[in-house]
C-alpha cells in the first residue's frame, strides 16, 4: 500500500504575510498552494491512502477564509484517484473550552465518503493492513484492541504526539507540559506524526517520523527540506518527497553594512528578516528605513523584521588602577583598555587637560 503522510499545515498563520489583491492573507495562499500539489503528487502517484496527522489550522477558530481554503483541499482530494485520505486534530484544532468545538468539527458532516476526520481514538483496516489514529487529547490506544483484528500484513499509529528523540523546531512553548512517548515499546510497525514541523526520522523499528510541515511556519525552519513522505507498507520503505514554498531568508550582519548588498540578489519574493550587529560605539549607523526601503526595492515579499543587536563592550576592574596611583595615571590605564581606535591620544591628551584643569 502507498501512503503518503503529511501534517501541520496551519492553515490561517497570517504572521509576516501581505494581503493580496483577492483579500487573501499570502501565507494563507502559500500554504494552500503547496498542499494542492502534495495532492496532485499523491494523485499522478496512485497513493492508496493519504494521511494528516493533525493541526490542519493554526488555530480552533479559523477564518471564513481558512475553512474555505480547507474545503477546497477536500473537494481536490475527493475528485482525485487517491482511495482515501484521513486526518487527525491536533492540539491547534483542539478546543479545551467545555461544550466548544473544535475546528475540524463542521467538517466531520461533509459527507464525503472517502474522507474521515478523528477527533477520538479509532482503529481503521485498509485491506490487511491496520491502522490506529489517535488524534491528540484522545484516550490512548488500547493494544489489546489489535488482537480483535486477527493476523494483519502491517500496523501503524497515527499521532499529534511527543516523540521520544524528537529534534524541536518551533514548538517549545506548545510541548512544555507533554510527555515524551517511548517509540520503543509502541507494538506498530510504523509511526506517522504530528506535532513537531522540524522532519526528521525518529527510528527504524517501528519506523518513526515526522513529516514536518509543508512548508517553513517561521524562521526557526527556513533550512528544513519542506514537504511530504511517502510510504511503501510492501517493503517498509519509505522516501521523502520536498515541495517548493515561499522561503523565509534571513541577513545576519557583523558589523559592516555592506554586507547586505551581497544578499539582495537572493531575496527576490521573499520574506525577509535581517539581523544588524554593531558595535555600541557604531550603532550611530544603523538606519532601519533605508534598510527596509533597500530589500523592498530589491523584491522582497516582505519584510519579518530589522533588527539592531549592539556588542556591548563588557567593562573589567583594572586592578592595578588604585587610589595609591595618581588620577592621571589611572585614567591612562582606563582609557587604554577601550577600544577607541585612532582617537586614543586624542582621548588621552584632552583627559589630561581636563584633569590638570580640575586640580589646579
Amino acid at each position: 500500500m502507498q501512503v503518503l503522510v503529511t501534517g501541520d499545515w496551519h492553515l490561517g498563520i497570517t504572521q509576516h504575510g501581505v494581503i493580496q489583491s483577492d483579500g487573501r492573507n499570502s501565507r494563507l495562499a502559500d500554504a494552500e498552494d503547496v498542499i494542492h500539489r502534495i495532492v496532485e503528487f499523491a494523485d499522478v502517484n496512485g497513493v492508496d491512502l493519504f494521511v494528516c496527522s493533525g493541526d490542519i489550522f493554526h488555530t480552533n477558530r479559523p477564518s471564513p477564509e481558512d475553512q474555505l481554503a480547507f474545503l477546497r483541499i477536500l473537494r481536490h482530494l475527493e475528485s482525485s484517484t487517491i482511495g482515501s485520505a484521513r486526518f487527525i486534530i491536533g492540539n491547534h484544532d483542539y478546543n479545551s473550552k467545555l461544550g466548544s468545538n473544535h475546528a475540524l468539527k463542521l467538517f466531520q458532516k461533509i459527507g464525503i465518503k472517502k474522507i474521515r476526520i478523528y477527533d477520538q481514538t479509532e482503529w481503521e483496516i485498509f485491506n490487511d493492513f491496520l491502522i490506529c489514529f489517535y488524534p491528540y487529547k484522545g484516550v490512548p490506544p488500547d493494544w489489546g484492541d489489535m488482537a480483535l483484528y486477527g493476523a494483519v500484513a502491517g500496523s501503524a499509529l497515527v499521532c499529534h504526539s511527543h516523540l521520544e528523540g524528537a529534534v524541536v523546531g518551533a514548538e517549545p512553548f506548545e510541548i512544555r507540559d507533554d510527555a515524551a512517548t517511548k517509540v520503543g515499546l509502541l507494538p506498530v510497525d510504523y509511526v506517522w506524526a504530528g506535532h513537531f514541523h522540524k522532519p526528521q526520522l525518529i527510528c527504524d523499528k517501528p519506523l518513526a517520523f515526522y513529516p514536518g510541515s509543508p512548508y517553513a511556519v517561521d524562521f526557526s525552519e527556513r533550512n528544513d527540506v519542506k514537504g511530504a513522505v511517502l510510504v511503501d507498507t510492501s517493503d517498509v520503505s519509505y522516501k521523502t518527497v520536498g515541495f517548493e514554498s515561499r522561503r523565509l531568508y534571513q541577513i545576519d550582519i557583523d558589523e559592516s553594512i555592506e554586507e547586505l548588498y551581497s544578499h539582495l540578489e537572493k531575496i527576490n519574493d521573499c520574506i525577509v528578516k535581517v539581523n544588524v550587529k554593531l558595535h555600541e560605539k557604531n550603532a550611530h549607523i544603523f538606519d532601519e528605513v533605508s534598510i527596509r526601503k533597500m530589500l523592498i526595492e530589491n523584491g522582497a515579499h516582505s519584510i519579518a523584521s530589522v533588527n539592531l543587536i549592539i556588542d556591548r563592550q563588557q567593562l573589567r576592574r583594572d586592578p592595578t588602577i588604585t587610589l595609591d596611583n595618581n588620577l592621571v595615571d589611572n585614567f591612562e590605564r582606563f582609557v587604554n583598555q577601550r577600544d577607541y581606535g585612532d582617537d586614543i591620544n586624542d582621548i588621552i591628551s584632552k583627559g589630561k587637560e581636563i584633569i590638570q584643569q580640575c586640580g589646579s
